[in-house]
């Protein structure tokens, strides 16, 4: 007997079905037919659906009540395009879009049928129809209110117990380009457990070649962590804030990784190769953190929703700690690509030429395999880092500064790498972001790295119901002052914030920082310095 069907097919295919359905769709092979429900937001039943994948991403789907099909169909393009309330909350849009088209089947091996068409009945008698460990589908939160689930066993992550970074006991780590920046008579620091460069001859002379030519940095000690494998998109967009399928092959963004409770834990750059290949770059202070802290995820034995303790990532991935295998350089400056193009393979400079902000490509050095991405933490327009082996990135890193000599590269530490990125507004984790204010993305200014439109990521309820009182200013001193970290802002002789980061600037000359304040600060207020006040304004 033939029967009406639809057919759903794009690349979004599976995740669209997955938050659309109550079954787990991610499990379902080629050939395979499952049965499931279509719910509303109340856990109403819309129908009994069969659906059958016919491809990586193609599936068919068969109601048990044939006059449901144009009705089922309406409902599902209207997910997909965005049109359509089926939340509580109003911000959750579903996955799409896809094509959804209507078809005939021989579907007497595929409609199961159903009497009874209460849902509570349904969970009752066929409870292999509901998938509640899924991280959402429409309905999910009802269910929780009008059935009596019984709640797995998951252990709590305490992630605020775990060693942020080496102790003092410890020896300094050192990246392999350690030997090269005493070479070149670096003043070496410790920071967050590493041996560093602070500067070679001075900050404000490096800072104004990231500006004026290009600067070299060593970057080595950012975490790089590998998340191989099927489930690698959906892993990453319930682990992070940013919506990682507007991805595509080549392309980056940033985003921020939360705990339960809605606390940022750090933000990050990811990186996607292809669908079932990404990785991420975090700060090297939270790199132990957030490498235990995705394997706890993986292991689906920690709890990631205290209000849904059944949640967990849908399919397992392949974790790896590419500190090894990768070590990173940062070219920044206006010349920087100029130097890029005289180096690189003659086969890729037009590649290199028309990369985009945030994309990146394979290339090479003198047969040297090294990944150009476009961007960077000093706010210039041009400016690249670069993933290489670290048994060949001194080779890179000398070659870099002598074929860059006549454009004006020339070596800079992390002194030029924090006043460039207070000059350009961006945060720093510990200061700007998390810290003893505990500040979220939304106060730090950077709401839009949080896609409040995904149905979850780890830790969204939490960060919605924070109440956002304080924000993150970029300011200017108008008198001669040094800005420190710690110091009060006062406004209308109250003391309303503090200092979290402060800089010279030499691009502007003057002293520049940023700070934590009360939402209602005006655009002049004083920085209390040693027990005096000195003038500052929002810039």
């Amino acid at each position: 007997m033939l029967r009406n069907s639809l057919k759903i097919s794009g690349e979004r295919a599976e995740t669209f079905l997955q938050q659309v359905i109550t079954s787990k769709v991610s499990s379902l092979k080629s050939g395979g037919v499952l049965s499931s429900l279509l719910l509303d937001k109340d856990a109403c039943l819309l129908d009994i659906i069969t659906l059958k994948r016919e491809g990586e991403d193609n599936f068919l789907m068969v109601c048990s009540n044939p006059k449901k099909t144009k009705l089922a169909k309406s409902w599902l393009e209207e997910l997909s395009n965005g049109y359509v309330i089926f939340d509580e909350d109003i911000l959750v849009k579903i996955n799409g879009p896809v094509v959804i088209e209507e078809t005939q089947v021989v579907a007497s091996s595929l409609v199961r049928r159903e009497r009874k068409d209460i849902t509570k009945t349904i969970y009752k008698n066929h409870p292999e129809l509901f998938s509640l460990s899924k991280p959402y589908f429409i309905g999910q939160k009802r269910l929780r209110e009008i059935i009596s689930f019984s709640k797995p066993e998951k252990k709590i992550y305490n992630f605020k117990n775990l060693r942020l970074s080496a102790s003092k006991k410890e020896k300094l780590k050192r990246t392999p380009l350690y030997r090269e920046h005493l070479k070149r008579g670096a003043r070496m620091i410790s920071f967050a457990g590493w041996e560093m460069p602070i500067f070679y001859s001075n900050i404000i002379r490096e800072h104004q070649a990231v500006r004026s030519a290009a600067a070299l940095f060593d970057i080595g000690h950012m975490g790089i962590i590998e998340i191989k494998g099927k489930g690698a998109t959906n892993f990453l967009n319930i682990i992070t804030t940013n919506y990682v399928w507007c991805l595509k092959n080549g392309e980056s963004f940033y985003a921020f990784i939360l705990s339960p409770d809605g606390e940022v834990m750090d933000d990050v750059m990811v990186y996607r190769r292809n669908k079932k290949d990404y990785f991420l770059v975090c700060n090297s202070i939270n790199q132990e953190k957030i490498r235990h802290w995705l394997n706890s995820v993986n292991s689906k034995q920690y709890l990631i929703d205290e209000n849904y303790p059944e949640k967990e990532i849908e399919e397992k991935v392949i974790l790896r700690n590419l500190k090894e295998q990768k070590t990173i350089l940062a070219l920044q400056g206006p010349n920087s690509l100029s130097i890029l193009k005289n180096i690189i393979a003659k086969d890729d400079v037009r590649r290199l030429k028309k990369l985009q902000k945030r994309e990146f490509m394979e290339t090479s050095i003198s047969g040297k395999e090294v990944m150009v991405a476009y961007t960077g933490y000093t706010g210039e327009k041009i400016g690249f880092e670069l993933f290489v082996s670290p048994a060949e990135s001194i080779f890179i890193w000398n070659s870099i500064l002598k074929e860059g000599k006549e454009l004006g590269v020339i070596p800079a530490g992390l002194g030029a790498r924090d006043s460039t990125r207070i000059e350009a507004g961006f945060p720093l984790y510990g200061h700007e972001l998390a810290g003893k204010f505990n500040i979220s993305p939304i106060e730090a200014g950077l709401g839009f790295y949080v896609k409040f439109h995904k149905p979850y990521f780890i830790g969204r309820e939490a960060l919605l119901r924070k109440k956002i009182s304080n924000k993150i200013i970029l300011f200017e001193m108008l008198e001669k002052a040094i800005p420190r970290e710690g110091y009060p802002v006062i406004f209308q002789g109250k003391k309303i914030g503090e200092v979290t980061s402060g800089t010279f600037s030499p691009s502007a000359n003057k002293y520049i920082g940023l700070a934590y304040v009360a939402l209602d600060i005006g655009k002049e207020f004083e920085i209390e310095i040693r027990g005096k006040n000195y003038k500052a304004k929002i810039i």
